[in-house]
């Protein structure tokens, strides 16, 4: 008998009939396309065992000076790091602003846009992070485990010199002194010196007093006598010494330290940073961070289409001067700026409804700024992904590439399940990932159909092949616990991961490593399906006698295993005969496909007959039970029955 085989395009298509949908798929989850064919996706494995406070929405991959790897993730209410070389039994470090920072509510609900999002980035080896609608922030890998800080402007005080004798000191065991940060008179006592013997004891002395009031250091002047320098971060940039004493009993120490000056000079003559920003980028080369969304100078109301930047390797200097690069620039178009992106030679700055490029030309413009596209704008702050040199991102209404000439939409032909199922009260936490192990854009978004409220579901296209799936908001991981998170939700994404794959973070606020064993992190995968459209099985003319299935399949993993129906008709309109769902694994052969049939005689006796399947057209339905599977050369046994049903 003539041996017909099952193959199939790599790309799943919704917007057409099952019927002429010939050769394709019509649903899947939790695949992926290979060198043309389809397969299981591989599973994933926690890297960290604690679990985050909140719910994710920003990662961030970077090495510092010292050859260090970190994450930076950011929640509704946290700010966490993890070294990315840790054992997964390692804690996470919290680094929460604990000043100037107020933490947000996990889901906008009704008001989009109001979701609290993370902007991370590093300048140089320190990471720079904004809390969407607040100020920046930076944390500095030799600060170690404490909170990140607000970025504002320096005051230092500069005090006289002193004998470096530290004799005058070790009688002191109840020192204090005042200083005036932003006109408010700070009191500093309980300073012990009795132990110090060094200068660099007395600045730890101090420091210990100051607490994070601010920064004491010492230096030693050309004539071997020794400074005492004192820096405060203040709003206000103002600060002066109060003379003492700062209490009773309080040996006043003020004089000691010999202050030259009462007020402080500023270190940024060009002032603070915006006290508000939707978000921010560091553009590297040029080491300047651009923010948007911002207060504009001297503060004000927050302007949700005004950009700002500082000056060229100074992130406390804002205000634009003849000696310096930082400036502004207020987009003319949209009414608000949603997220901005550094990509191969220049950044993208995203409007609600345009991109516009931004290209560094030097002083005095600085940069300059062209609106490239209308109608294109970007959904959320984190739906924007690079692959190699090619930006993707998904609109309110379709998803597009920047590539040469400026925004393309990109043809979807899974357009239907994605849009007309979006749930846009929630659009606001759709974010974007890759994965350039496998030539993949990502993107997860809340549903209708989930009807949480949270990412349940997601899209994806491979680049190479321009090969579509999705995934639905797919079976708990655990069905005795109803409404839990599903297996696939992921909040968060990052492929800067050197070396390893994307690591990512679940709903269940788990940071999640992709492309791990076959399991979902110890747990059966479930929900791994594809389902093809109907493809006739000769030519389509005749009715075809089909009794048996070869199956075939390229296997990993212990034990792998899948369920596989098929399913015959005649016609469009016909409900189909479903054969199935048989178990396939690598040791099955052959699937024998016929039905059992009572035949009654005259005489009044029966026999079962068992004749083979019959149909015009055939699709396929597989479902993932464990391990992983590639579709091979799957093939029917099929001969004609004729051209009547």
């Amino acid at each position: 008998m003539p041996m017909y085989p099952l193959r199939y395009k790599p790309t799943v298509n919704v917007e057409q009939t099952p019927s002429l949908n010939k050769q394709g798929l019509s649903a899947s989850s939790l695949i992926r396309f290979r060198e043309g064919l389809v397969e299981s996706l591989l599973g994933w494995m926690a890297t960290c065992a604690e679990v985050l406070i909140g719910v994710a929405r920003a990662i961030h991959f970077w090495t510092d000076l010292g050859g260090i790897s970190r994450f930076a993730i950011g929640t509704n209410s946290h700010l966490y790091l993890f070294p990315s070389a840790s054992a997964p039994t390692a804690p996470l470090i919290d680094i929460t602003p604990t000043i100037a920072y107020t933490p947000g509510a996990p889901s906008s609900g009704n008001s989009p846009y109001s979701l609290q999002i993370w902007s991370l980035d590093n300048f140089g080896e320190d990471l720079i992070s904004v809390p969407s609608g607040q100020g920046l922030f930076i944390w500095k890998p030799a600060q170690g485990n404490t909170p990140s800080t607000l970025i504002n402007s320096l005051a230092v005080l500069t005090g006289g010199e002193i004998s470096p004798s530290v004799t005058l000191w070790v009688g002191i065991t109840d020192g204090g002194f005042s200083v005036a940060i932003a006109g408010v008179v700070k009191n500093i006592t309980g300073l012990n010196f009795s132990a110090v013997a060094s200068q660099a004891d007395i600045v730890a002395v101090i420091n210990t007093g100051l607490g994070a009031a601010g920064t004491a250091s010492g230096v030693v002047a050309s004539d071997g006598n020794w400074q005492f320098v004192l820096t405060i971060t203040s709003p206000n940039a103002t600060l002066s010494y109060a003379n003492g004493p700062t209490g009773a009993g309080v040996t006043d120490i003020s004089t000691m330290l010999a202050w030259t000056t009462t007020t402080a000079e500023l270190l940024a003559p060009g002032g603070p940073p915006p006290a508000k920003n939707q978000g921010q980028i560091v553009l590297d080369q040029i080491q300047i961070i651009f923010a948007y969304g911002c207060t504009p100078v001297g503060d004000g109301a927050q302007d949700a289409m005004l950009t700002r930047w500082c000056a060229q390797s100074d992130y406390q200097d804002w205000v634009a001067s003849t000696t310096n690069q930082a400036g502004s620039y207020r987009i003319p178009h949209g009414s608000r700026l949603v997220s901005a992106l550094q990509v191969p030679g220049m950044a993208l700055l995203w409007s609600d409804v345009g991109v516009w490029a931004i290209q560094y030309i030097g002083f005095p413009l600085v940069f300059s700024f062209q609106n490239v596209g209308q109608n294109c704008g970007l959904i959320s702050q984190k739906a924007a992904a690079v692959l190699g040199q090619i930006v993707y991102w998904m609109s309110d209404h379709g998803f597009f590439i920047m590539a040469g000439g400026g925004p393309q939409q990109m043809p979807c032909p899974i357009w239907d399940i994605v849009f007309k199922n979006l749930d846009e009260a929630n659009r606001d936490k759709c974010i974007a990932g890759t994965d350039y192990h496998y030539s993949e854009v990502w993107w997860f978004y809340p549903s209708k159909n989930g009807n949480t409220g949270e990412i349940d579901s997601y899209v994806k296209v491979n680049i190479e092949t321009n090969s579509w799936d999705y995934g639905p908001a797919t079976p708990n991981a655990n069905p005795a616990l109803p409404g839990t998170p599903n297996q696939f939700s992921r909040t968060a994404w990052t492929d800067q991961n050197q070396p390893g794959s994307p690591v990512s973070v679940d709903l269940g606020g788990m940071l999640q490593q992709m492309d791990q064993g076959f399991t979902a992190n110890g747990e059966p995968i479930v929900g791994g399906l594809i389902q093809t459209g109907y493809t006739d099985i000769a030519d389509g003319a005749e009715i075809m006698s089909v009794d048996q299935l070869i199956p075939d399949f390229l296997w990993d993993g212990p034990n792998p295993e899948l369920e596989m129906s098929l399913l015959f008709r005649t016609f469009p309109s016909d409900a189909p005969t479903i054969m199935g769902p048989f178990t396939i694994t690598p040791a099955t052969e052959y699937v024998t496909l016929r039905i059992p049939r009572t035949i009654a005689m005259p005489d009044g006796t029966s026999f079962t007959a068992y004749p083979a399947v019959r149909g015009r057209e055939v699709a396929v339905e597989v479902e993932t039970i464990s391990g992983f599977w590639r579709w091979g050369n799957n093939r029917l046994r099929a001969t004609p029955a004729g051209r009547l049903p």
